[in-house]
C-alpha cells in the first residue's frame, strides 16, 4: 500500500472566526454574515491536450529528472491519488499554452521566478477560481519572498524538501516544473479533503466501510462544508454540537441555496441515480463541489455586492463609490457587508484619495483585490473571482506573445464585452493616447505584465479591473492579521460609520472638498507613469531593469537626476572594483531610464491584476 502522506492541519486562527478554535466571538467578514459566525461560536469553545509547449531546449540529462521527481512524489503522497490528479491535469495542460506564450522566456524556454510564481497563480485562478496561498502577491512585487514560488511554508516538510531540492535550478523553472507544483498541491488538496471527510465520518459515527443512505450522505455533506466555512477542526466536536452547527449554519448563511446547487451538481456528476453512498463515491463528491464552489459563492455574494456598489457610483461608469455613501448603506440596512474602517481600506489599497477630503472607494479593487477572503483550506482561499483575469486570457490567446503594439491591443479590447464597457465600442480618445504612452516607454510595444498596462486597462474597465498600486505602497491582510497586527478590528460599527461620515460634512461645509463630479477633474487623476515590469527574462523591453539594483521608487517629486544619482550610488556598492566602467555607463543608464518629460522608471515587478 501506498505510505501515508504528511500533510499539515488547518492552523488555528490567533483568534474567532474562520479557522478559529479559540472560542473567542468571530470578527465581521465580508463574506460571511457575523450573525452566521456569532451562532457557531458558542461550539468553537469545545474546538473548531498539446503541451509541446511544455518541452525546453535544455540538455537530455536535465530533461530526466522531473520524471524522478515525480517518482518521488508519488511515494510520499500515494501512487494512487498521483496518478489521479496527474490524469486531471493532463487534460488541463492546453490551458497552460497562452499564459505561457505571454511571459518572457530564456532562450532555452525557462521562466524567471516572478514569471512562474504568476503561472502557478492564474493556474488555479483559471481551473478552480482557488487563491493559491503564498502565490498571489499581497501588494509587493511577484518574486517570491519565500521558498517554492511563495507557497513553500504551506506544504508538508518531506513535500517541501524535495520541492526546494528540485525545482528551479540556477533560479529558473521550466514550464514542466510549474505543471509539476501545479499536481503537487492539487493532490495535498484532495488529501486534504479526504482527511476532512474521514474526521466527518468519525464525528458522526459513521463506518468508511459501509454505505450511507440519501438522509445520512446529505447530513455527511452538511457538516463537511460547515466545517469549511468556518474553518472549524471537526475532530474536536461531539457528535451532536457537528448536527447544531450543521443546522444553524444552513438556516443562517444567506447563500446556502448556491452552495446546496453546488452540492446537486456534484452528485448528479459523480453519483448520478445513486441512492446509497460508499466512502470514495462521497469523496469523489466533495471534491467535486470543492472544485466548483468558487463559482457558485462569486454568482452569490460577490454578485450582490457588485450590484450594490454599482448602484452607488458617483458617476455612471466611474468605478467610485463616495465613501459615506458606502458607508450610509450599511447604516441605512440596504447592506451587510461593508464594515471595513477607513484605515483598513487605505492600507489595502481599496481607496481613491485624489480629493482628500472626500475619499472615494475603489469598487473592483474592493470586490477583487480585498484580504477577507474565506480560508477553507491550508492550501487556497475562496475569493470574489476576478474578470480581468479573463479579460487577460483573452489577450493571451491572440497575442501569443510578452507585448503587442497598442493598434492590436485597442483591436482586441474594443470588441471585449464587460458590465461598464459596450462590446464592439470606440476607446475614447484620452485612453489610447494613454496606451501609445505607454508603448513608448516600452521601445514601441506594450507589455502585457506591466503595471502600466494594467493600469490602463483599469481605467478601459473600472469595475472589472483593479487599479494596480506601485509595489510596496499597499498590503492585504486578512481581519485575522490585522488584529494580531495592530491589536484592533479592521472594522466600524455603525456609530464608528456615523462619526466617520459627520466629520466628513465638517470638511465639505469647510469649503476644501473639490468638484468630484466635474470628468475634467477625474478622468484618469489616479494615472501613475511609475512602470513595474514582471520580470528580466528574454525580453529586450523588460531587461532594462535591475531588480537586485533598483531602488524603490520615490516620491512623484523626486527628479530622475535624484534616481539615477540614487541607481549610481547602489552600482558603486555592489561592483567597487569596477568603478570606473560603471560611471562611464552611467550616463547611457540614465539615458535608459529617460531622460525626456514623462519617460519612466522600471523595476523587475507587477502586482496582481
Amino acid at each position: 500500500s501506498a505510505p501515508a502522506c504528511e500533510s499539515e492541519r488547518l492552523r488555528p486562527s490567533p483568534r474567532g472566526g474562520l479557522g478559529s478554535t479559540q472560542g473567542l466571538p468571530p470578527p465581521y467578514s465580508r463574506m460571511l454574515p457575523f450573525k452566521v459566525a456569532l451562532v457557531l461560536a458558542t461550539f468553537h469553545q469545545q474546538g473548531c491536450a498539446s503541451t509541446d509547449f511544455l518541452v525546453t531546449t535544455a540538455p537530455p540529462a536535465a530533461q530526466d529528472w522531473p520524471l524522478v521527481l515525480s517518482g518521488q512524489l508519488s511515494e510520499v503522497l500515494g501512487s494512487e491519488r498521483w496518478q489521479k490528479t496527474e490524469s486531471m491535469w493532463e487534460a488541463a495542460a492546453e490551458a497552460m499554452e497562452p499564459i505561457v506564450k505571454s511571459l518572457s522566456t530564456s532562450p532555452h524556454g525557462t521562466l524567471s521566478a516572478s514569471s512562474a510564481r504568476y503561472l502557478l497563480h492564474r493556474l488555479f485562478l483559471q481551473r478552480h477560481g482557488w487563491v493559491l496561498r503564498g502565490a498571489a502577491p499581497d501588494g509587493g512585487s511577484w518574486l517570491p519572498s519565500s521558498t517554492v514560488l511563495g507557497v513553500g511554508a504551506h506544504l508538508p516538510p518531506r513535500v517541501r524538501d524535495l520541492l526546494e531540492t528540485n525545482l528551479g535550478r540556477n533560479g529558473e523553472y521550466t514550464p514542466r516544473e510549474v505543471f509539476l507544483l501545479s499536481e503537487t498541491i492539487e493532490t495535498l488538496v484532495h488529501i486534504e479533503a479526504e482527511e476532512r471527510l474521514n474526521a466527518v465520518y468519525a464525528v458522526l459515527g459513521k463506518d468508511t466501510q459501509g454505505q450511507l443512505d440519501d438522509k445520512a450522505a446529505t447530513l455527511v455533506t452538511d457538516v463537511y462544508l460547515q466545517s469549511v466555512f468556518m474553518g472549524q477542526n471537526i475532530s474536536e466536536l461531539s457528535r451532536q454540537q457537528a448536527e447544531n452547527n450543521a443546522r444553524e449554519f444552513s438556516w443562517q448563511f444567506p447563500y446556502w441555496p448556491q452552495v446546496r446547487q453546488s452540492v446537486d451538481e456534484a452528485r448528479q456528476q459523480y453519483a448520478p441515480g445513486l441512492r446509497s453512498f460508499d466512502f470514495p463515491v462521497m469523496v469523489r463528491i466533495l471534491e467535486g463541489i470543492d472544485e466548483h464552489l468558487a463559482h457558485h459563492l462569486d454568482e452569490s455574494n460577490c454578485q450582490e455586492m457588485k450590484s450594490i456598489l454599482v448602484q452607488m457610483q458617483e458617476r455612471s461608469g466611474s468605478g467610485r463609490v463616495k465613501l459615506q455613501d458606502f458607508y450610509k448603506s450599511v447604516v441605512d440596512g440596504r447592506a451587510w457587508q461593508f464594515s471595513d474602517s477607513v484605515d483598513y481600506l487605505r492600507q489595502s489599497g481599496m481607496l481613491d484619495e485624489y480629493d482628500a477630503s472626500q475619499p472615494h472607494l475603489i469598487i473592483a479593487n474592493y470586490l477583487y483585490m480585498h484580504g477577507d477572503c474565506l480560508r477553507v483550506s491550508s492550501f487556497y482561499d475562496l475569493c470574489c473571482m476576478n474578470p480581468c483575469e479573463g479579460f487577460m486570457s483573452h489577450l493571451e490567446r491572440h497575442i501569443q506573445a510578452p507585448h503587442a503594439t497598442p493598434e492590436e491591443i485597442v483591436r482586441i479590447v474594443s470588441g471585449l464585452p464587460a458590465s461598464s464597457v459596450p462590446a464592439n465600442g470606440t476607446l475614447a480618445p484620452a485612453l489610447v493616447k494613454k496606451l501609445e504612452d505607454v508603448a513608448r516607454h516600452n521601445g514601441g510595444v506594450v507589455p502585457l505584465h506591466g503595471r502600466l498596462f494594467a493600469q490602463w486597462m483599469h481605467f478601459v474597465y473600472p469595475l472589472e479591473c483593479p487599479y494596480p498600486h506601485v509595489s510596496g505602497t499597499t498590503k492585504l491582510m486578512s481581519n485575522d492579521e490585522w488584529y494580531e497586527e495592530r491589536g484592533a478590528e479592521p472594522t466600524f460599527n455603525e456609530s464608528q460609520m456615523v462619526q466617520y461620515m459627520e466629520s466628513l460634512h465638517v470638511e465639505v461645509a469647510g469649503g476644501d472638498a473639490q468638484d468630484w463630479g466635474r470628468e475634467s477633474d477625474t478622468h484618469l487623476a489616479m494615472w501613475s507613469d511609475e512602470e513595474e515590469l514582471m520580470d528580466i527574462m528574454a525580453d529586450g523591453h523588460a531587461s532594462l531593469a535591475l531588480p537586485e539594483l533598483v531602488p524603490r521608487p520615490q516620491p512623484r517629486g523626486v527628479s530622475l537626476g535624484l534616481r539615477v544619482y540614487a541607481l549610481l550610488a547602489v552600482l558603486v556598492l555592489w561592483a567597487a572594483f569596477m568603478w570606473s566602467s560603471v560611471r562611464h555607463r552611467s550616463v547611457s543608464l540614465g539615458a535608459i531610464r529617460g531622460t525626456e518629460p514623462g519617460a519612466t522608471g522600471s523595476k523587475s515587478a507587477m502586482i496582481s491584476i
